[in-house]
């Protein structure tokens, strides 16, 4: 992933992901938002509405701490290894 700064969005690829249904809560999130798919061996990237990359994080304890967002529509996905999974998330 390569991040220039000055640039805009024009589209949002769909990254894959699998069809498991995941569990993640609470939505909307205030401050932390938390999943079982959040493993120390996974990365996180956050993505907001405009497909821009907000945060890439190692999730420590389950979870992964959002309170510096701003509130709006946001996409996350999970990359561990052996599956990938993506959600969406509304910051309150």
């Amino acid at each position: 992933m390569t991040h220039i700064t000055g640039w805009t969005a024009q589209s949002v690829k769909e990254l894959p992901g699998n069809d498991e249904t995941l569990v993640f809560y609470p939505n909307p999130v205030k401050n932390i938002l938390y999943s079982l798919a959040f493993t120390s061996g996974s990365t996180v990237f956050v993505f907001n509405a405009q497909g821009s990359l907000i945060k890439e994080c190692k999730p420590a304890n389950s979870q992964i701490d959002l309170s510096h967002l701003p509130s709006g529509l946001y996409y996350f996905y999970i990359f561990d290894g052996n599956r990938n999974s993506k959600g969406k998330f509304v910051r309150d």
